[in-house]
């Protein structure tokens, strides 16, 4: 498990799966899930040369909670998920950030998402 520490502070944790090089794939989990949902599916992955990170989203797993009057809107999750996007860009060596809604031709090799 590793840690992912976004610009607000939140510590998302990340398990990742494969080697450093391979087809990146970003693995999100459903509402009331974690990241546990991918060891299977990171393990084939990472057998046939991709590497893949499932995230926690804020609140689920191993992340950080968010406070008591928080209602983990699914437009946080979003922010975040971008934000995760642009962190793993930037280990690739890429300058590349998340593309803009709408915007389906930018960085569309570089990551895909699950």
């Amino acid at each position: 498990m590793s840690i992912i520490k976004l610009k607000d502070g939140t510590r998302i944790a990340a398990q990742r799966f494969g080697k450093v090089g391979g087809m990146k794939i970003l693995c999100f989990h459903g509402w009331l899930d974690n990241s546990n949902t991918f060891i299977h599916l990171g393990g084939s992955l990472a057998d046939k040369g991709f590497s893949s990170t499932a995230i926690d989203f804020q609140g689920h797993g191993l992340s950080d909670w968010s406070a008591p009057t928080s209602n983990n809107h699914f437009a946080q999750m979003v922010m975040h998920a971008k934000e995760v996007y642009d962190v793993l860009m930037a280990e690739a060596g890429s300058s590349a950030s998340a593309p803009a809604p709408g915007d389906t031709e930018a960085t569309k090799e570089k990551i895909s998402l699950i």
